[in-house]
Parts: C-alpha cells; structure tokens; sequence
C-alpha cells in the first residue's frame, strides 16, 4: 500500500499522488547514519522513492 494519500477536496475522494512527482531521498537513510546534507541528497521519482524504502 502506498505511503502518503492526498484528500481531493472537491470530489471528497482520497487519491494517491501521481507516481511521477519528484521527491528529494537520503542516498544513505537517516535511521542508518545518514546526514541531512545535500551531499546525502538526490532527487527521485515517488516512485522509485517508495521501491528505494529504507535501503
């Protein structure tokens, strides 16, 4: 199941953001050591984001 829902107000559905959108990750997680930095950054699609997880 997908992470993160969006609520359309005015249909009064709950939808998931499109697969597409772009997301900033931690190249090394967080909860593993990981910094903050932007050298610990990189851009991804939600998509690849949520198949990344906490790798």
């Amino acid at each position: 199941m997908e992470k993160f829902w969006f609520v359309l107000k005015r249909a009064k559905k709950v939808s998931p953001p499109p697969s597409n959108e772009w997301q900033i990750d931690h190249v090394q997680a967080k909860s593993k050591g990981g910094s903050n930095s932007y050298k610990n950054a990189q851009v991804l699609s939600r998509r690849e984001n949520i198949k990344k997880s906490n790798k």
